[in-house]
């Protein structure tokens, strides 16, 4: 039971995660009511702190969920992303996409000295 209660809450945290997503690249117009209400609210991540992660160097603002964590995790000294990155690089030796382009070195010489 234990691993069935834990499957189920990541697996309905995802699920909310991904709408909450969805709902963050829908005009406002398109929302019920009561989905603006949790966007305003922090509860579901809003358009605009949502946007804040498709703009270049692309290297922030990655919670899909609520975004609350955003200020945590992209911060010194946790730099979580910045981790991660560096992790999943030197397992499958892939870039992410914010170490290319003009600011991308400095991100990756970041990632990689953590």
């Amino acid at each position: 039971p234990p691993l069935a209660a834990f499957a189920a809450t990541t697996f309905f945290g995802q699920l909310l995660a991904q709408e909450f997503h969805r709902w963050s690249h829908t005009p406002a117009s398109q929302l019920a009511p009561w989905q603006r209400w949790l966007q305003a609210r922090g509860i579901a991540i809003s358009t605009p702190e949502h946007c804040r992660h498709h703009k270049p160097p692309f290297a922030a603002h990655y919670c899909i969920l609520s975004g609350f964590l955003n200020p945590l995790l992209d911060s010194e000294p946790v730099l979580f992303w910045r981790r991660l990155e560096a992790l999943f690089f030197r397992i499958t030796k892939v870039e992410p996409n914010c170490w290319k382009g003009e600011q991308g070195a400095s991100i990756r010489a970041r990632a990689m000295s953590l």
